[in-house]
Formats: C-alpha cells, structure tokens, sequence
C-alpha cells in the first residue's frame, strides 16, 4: 500500500504543478498530511525521479517569497523549509540541496529570482506524472525515513517532514562566500540550539575566539539583539565583528547614541581586518 499511496499523492503534485489551483494545493498539502513519514519519503523520491520538484519550486516560489519582491532570500527559504504545508517544504528542501541556475552551492544559501526559477525549469525540460514511467532514477540521500509506520499522525493532523537538512549554520558562518544576512541567521542558529562554538576559522583558516548571543532588545520585545564578539584571549576583552536586530526573518541595523544607522560589521574589526568577510 505504501507504494500505491505514495505514487498517487505524487502523482496531485503533478497535476498540481501543471494547472495550479488553490483547491488543488489544498488537497495535496491534505493528502501529505494523512501520509506516514515513510509514505513521504517514496512520494518525495518519486517527485525527484520524474522531475517534478523544478517545477513545484515554480509553483510554490509566491509561498516562499514572503515579502512578494520576486526574490527569495536566504531568511525566506530557511523559514520556508519549517512551513506546515507540505508542497512549501518539499520545495524549499529541493533549492536548498541542489541550489537554483547554479546560485546555490549545497549548503551555501544566496539569494534566487522567479527568473532563475523559470530558467531551472526550462533547464531541466519535462516532468512525467509519477506511476507513468519506472526507468527514472532515485536519488537516495534527497530525504531519509526517520520513523516508522507508528509515527503516522491521526487523519488531518499535521506531520512535519522526516527530513535530513543538509544545512551546517557554523559552515554557512566561515564561508567567506556567504552574505551578511546568512551569517546573522547562522549565528540565530547557532545560539538558539544551545551549542554555540566559542572557536571559528576566518578567510585564511585562523582561529577566531568568539562569543554569540541573541538577547531581547526590551523586556518582552519581539526584536533582538544579534552579536558575535572577537575575544581576546589573553585579556577577556570582546569587540564586535557582527551586530544586527532580529525580527521573525528579518535584520536590521543598529544604531549608534546619536541616532545613527551603524554597519553590521564592527568597526574596530574593520579596521583591524580590511579584507575580513564578515559584513558587506
């Protein structure tokens, strides 16, 4: 039966991606929701063996774009892979893993366009409707069963996807490739999972002493402070090398006394590191 289920709800995303609709979607983020995590899994490879998943992503970039500017930020995928509909995970998942118009190396995060989409789709041609062809292959580390049939939720309960997330915050942080916005999300990660590393590798290797933190700006506050300080050593001293405010998936800068917007990266960092990539 796992198979037959499994092909049969690939099969609505689909259809789904070749004449989208409201009622359609709903019905196969419905049918995702009765499925057990296994049954995800063989639907998910399937959606990967046949194409599909190019042009889901077309189909689902308007719910992955939250700010509607035609571009996803890393922020908007990141939030996008947590979403409680499924054909948003799957799709958000799919960018993440294999990057869009090679803009997204692996774990690397970067902005993507509805143009860089579209050209994906075009790249990647045709879909075939799942259960029509049995010569497409699998690629069997896209999403990993972590359960068994006992986890299946009660019927329209929600069931977030058993995934493996190839995404490493500490990785995205020392990539001197990464933008400033991925490397304040990383340090929101890496602070909120409880094991925030005091020791990471600048662009020439070197280990850097730091410190992170995200604390409230104002008791109760929505907005938060986001800061990773340099120690030193030897004295305790910190200087910071980032600092932003956080609200949901946004960053925004911080400002001086006086009033005034101050860069993301810290000045005294700046000046003792020109070439640091940390900042813009």
């Amino acid at each position: 039966m796992t198979a037959d289920r499994a092909t049969e709800v690939a099969g609505k995303v689909y259809d789904l991606t070749q004449d989208p609709s409201e009622n359609v979607r709903n019905e196969v983020n419905a049918s995702f929701a009765a499925l057990t995590p296994q049954d995800t899994e063989a639907a998910t490879q399937k959606l990967f063996a046949d194409n599909v998943l190019p042009h889901l992503l077309l189909e689902e970039f308007s719910h992955i774009d939250a700010d509607g500017d035609t571009n996803v930020s890393y922020v908007e995928n990141l939030a996008a892979m947590e979403s409680e509909e499924a054909t948003t995970r799957i799709a958000a998942e799919y960018a993440n893993r294999y990057g869009v118009n090679d803009k997204l190396p692996g774990v690397h995060y970067d902005t993507y366009s509805l143009a860089d989409v579209t050209a994906d789709v075009e790249l990647f041609g045709d879909a075939q409707r799942p259960g029509d062809s049995d010569d497409a292959t699998e690629d069997p580390d896209l999403y990993q069963h972590t359960g068994d049939d006992s986890d299946a939720p009660a019927e329209g309960e929600h069931q977030p996807l058993q995934i493996t997330v190839n995404y490493d915050p500490k990785a995205v942080l020392e990539n001197p490739d990464s933008s400033t916005e991925a490397q304040l999300t990383s340090i929101l990660a890496l602070v909120r999972s409880g094991n925030a590393p005091t020791t990471i590798k600048d662009e020439n290797g070197n280990d850097i002493q730091v410190r992170m933190e995200v604390v409230p700006v104002a008791e109760g506050s929505d907005r938060s402070f986001v800061h990773m300080f340099a120690v030193d050593p030897e004295t305790g001293a910190e200087i910071p090398i980032l600092r932003a405010i956080n609200e949901g998936n946004s960053f925004e800068p911080q400002r001086s006394a006086d009033g005034e917007e101050v860069p993301f990266v810290g000045t005294k960092w700046k000046r003792a590191h020109p070439d640091t990539m940390f900042g813009d």
